[in-house]
């Protein structure tokens, strides 16, 4: 019995890693010893990469994984994201897809790349269109949609049932549309407004960021777009990393 409960032990391990491959894990308490490391565009993080290209018309995020830690968004932030109007949309998508797999963590980097105002928005209509839990993800409910995210990478079509291809890359475009004033001062916020798109299900989906006077980073601004409804559908196979 004594050699019987090692053996035991060691498969339910098994199986519990095998029920958890299609997820992302945590990098845990040892986390303080991964290494975060910028080499031109990409930065690395353990065994994770995003690399960032822009141009003024158009900038490209390709990348391994989602984030799986406040800490590892707040390194995307400082080394790579945040500067650029892109790139602080780019973290803005990032962080609602966090906001899917943990509230709490998710919340935190929606604020940290938000204006808080519009952050506050979007974590209340993302709490309506995400389930709670991110296994429940075919409730049956029409109205949750957990691929909103997984629309947005290339890819990913209704047709596939929103299943983008991997390494994911999002692209944004900047809006060259007549409408859209590139560089609008609100005095209200302190800053400048800036108008980008990205292709969802081959629609054009709009936002805009702001850039603070006084403040290190480009922040999101208006992104209801995207807590809005994609075309449903019946079931979705979450293999997102």
């Amino acid at each position: 019995m004594k050699r019987l409960i090692p053996l035991l032990l060691c498969a339910a391990f098994g199986l519990a890693l095998c029920a958890c491959e299609d997820f992302p894990l945590p990098f845990g308490p040892d986390e303080d010893n991964v290494e975060a490391k910028l080499e031109g565009n990409t930065l690395y993080y353990g065994d994770y990469y995003y690399t960032f290209t822009e141009t003024d018309s158009k900038a490209t995020l390709q990348f391994s994984h989602f984030p799986a830690s406040k800490k590892e968004f707040e390194l995307l932030q400082k080394h790579l994201l945040g500067p650029s109007k892109p790139g602080a949309l780019a973290l803005t998508l990032l962080s609602f897809e966090m906001y899917r797999r943990d509230r709490n963590t998710g919340s935190e980097c929606i604020r940290a790349c938000m204006e808080s105002s519009y952050a506050a928005s979007a974590i209340s209509q993302l709490s309506q269109k995400f389930p709670k839990n991110r296994s429940d993800i075919n409730t049956g409910d029409s109205y949750l949609q957990p691929y909103l995210i997984a629309a947005c990478l290339n890819g990913a079509t209704q047709d596939n049932l929103y299943q983008p291809l991997r390494p994911y890359k999002l692209e944004i475009f900047l809006d060259d549309s007549s409408y859209a004033k590139q560089g609008e001062r609100t005095n209200v916020l302190n800053g400048y407004v800036y108008h980008y798109y990205v292709m969802r299900n081959a629609k054009k989906c709009s936002a805009s960021v702001l850039v603070p006077d006084d403040e290190p980073y480009v922040r999101g601004h208006n992104l209801s777009n995207f807590t809005m409804a994609v075309p449903s559908i019946k079931t979705w196979d979450d293999t997102l990393k």
